[in-house]
């Protein structure tokens, strides 16, 4: 699939997709618009968001953890579908962002992600 070239010829973000099944499609045309690669999808199907030990949830930290993880953001359908929890929340948000990986939410605006940088959080 031929990618659309970004802005001042830089190369696409390589992303993965943390969802659901009915939470995929949006995340693919998004990534697709925005001129994505999506190089992993991660997808918990039928479980729920309010703990972080879903299984594909935990492959995508894994790999977040690594030397050189395959992705440089990841897309979620909105933030509380990440983690639910505030500890987790905080806690895998700030891993990603000391690994140079963003938390991409597709359906809430840029000012919604930094309330917890505004409140001191750091995520």
């Amino acid at each position: 699939m031929n990618q659309p070239q970004p802005k001042g010829g830089r190369k696409p973000p390589l992303v993965g997709l943390n969802a659901s099944t009915t939470q995929v499609r949006a995340l693919r045309e998004y990534a697709a618009r925005q001129g994505h690669e999506i190089v992993r999808e991660f997808v918990d199907e039928a479980v729920s968001g309010r703990t972080a030990s879903r299984p594909a949830f935990r492959e995508m930290i894994a790999l977040a953890r690594t030397s050189h993880p395959p992705f440089e953001a990841i897309l979620v359908w909105k933030l509380n579908r990440f983690a639910r929890g505030r500890v987790d929340s905080i806690t895998y948000k700030t891993l990603l962002r000391n690994k140079g990986i963003k938390v991409i939410s597709i359906n809430e605006p840029l000012y919604v992600a930094l309330i917890p940088v505004f409140l001191g959080l750091g995520l």
